[in-house]
């Protein structure tokens, strides 16, 4: 029990150093901009708010830019939702 408790708590050490010293690779190619003294916005939203929020920047912030959009947002906190792939995969079955 020994050997797994120090195993582990080394492994979570071991990768809190790579990922402090590695560069998220979805910002890297902002990174350039950061340096240059811009300012990075990063807003996480539903699809169906994004166009609320896309009249809000344009409102409140007319210089901002928008240079990139993610579909793929995973929140490591949220309920993995099993029940939606099963009825799809089983929508699947019945068509096919």
């Amino acid at each position: 029990m020994i050997i797994i408790v120090v195993t582990t708590m080394f492994g979570s050490w071991e990768g809190g150093l790579y990922g402090v010293a590695t560069k998220n690779q979805k910002l890297a190619r902002f990174l350039d901009d950061i340096e240059a003294g811009k300012y990075l916005i990063l807003i996480y939203a539903l699809k169906d708010q994004e166009e609320k929020v896309r009249e809000l920047m344009r409102n409140k912030h007319p210089e901002a830019q928008h240079v990139a959009t993610d579909r793929h947002y995973i929140n490591p906190f949220s309920v993995v939702r099993r029940r939606r792939r099963r009825q799809a995969s089983e929508d699947l079955s019945k068509t096919g």
